[in-house]
């Protein structure tokens, strides 16, 4: 009986230790000057391994080197313990010591205005209606409102002006050109 008792206690303390003890990514919420507790606005390259880690405690933390056409970049990578990427930490590229970015894909975190990745383009106008509409040199297109640090990345089906490849001088792009996207990724750029 004693035997089966320890057996017993033995499998229980498995149990929790094998438990996923994760923080919920339903409560971490991105805002113009946080990302949960983590204060965007004082990260910089001497604090960022401190204070995500002591952030995000039961995650792990990566860094690694981005390639683009222009200088390489420092990013920090976290995720769970199933390897899944939570969100990513990018460095400007020209002064290595700032924080450029933060982005996530995750479904699971909103930012300040209730806006999570896969929302489409009519609630995400409901949520936030005086989005601008923009792409980048590489044809990303991307919804940011004048002053907020929050910017979306958008997929989907993107109505290219005339049919023709997007070829607009300034990068600018109107609403209709939109109406079928969704956010793919919140990011916060400082």
């Amino acid at each position: 009986m004693k035997r089966l008792t320890i057996i017993f206690l033995t499998l229980i303390c498995v149990g929790f230790q094998t438990t996923n003890n994760q923080t919920d990514l339903s409560k971490v919420v991105l805002t113009e000057t946080h990302f949960g507790n983590l204060d965007l606005t004082q990260l910089n390259n001497e604090n960022i391994i401190s204070d995500v880690k002591s952030t995000f405690s039961d995650y792990y933390l990566t860094k690694k080197t981005g390639k683009q056409d222009g200088p390489d970049f420092d990013f920090y990578l976290v995720s769970n313990d199933q390897g899944e990427n939570i969100f990513f930490i990018s460095m400007d590229c020209y002064d290595l010591t700032k924080v450029q970015t933060v982005w996530t894909k995750n479904q699971e975190i909103k930012d300040q205005y209730g806006v999570q990745v896969h929302e489409k383009m009519n609630d995400l106008l409901k949520k936030r209606p005086n989005l601008r509409f923009h792409s980048d040199l590489h044809y990303n297109i991307y919804a940011s409102e004048k002053g907020s640090k929050i910017e979306y990345g958008l997929s989907g089906d993107f109505k290219a002006l005339n049919d023709s490849a997007f070829t607009a001088e300034d990068y600018s792009v109107e609403k209709w050109q939109v109406k079928n996207m969704y956010v793919e990724l919140i990011q916060w750029r400082k």
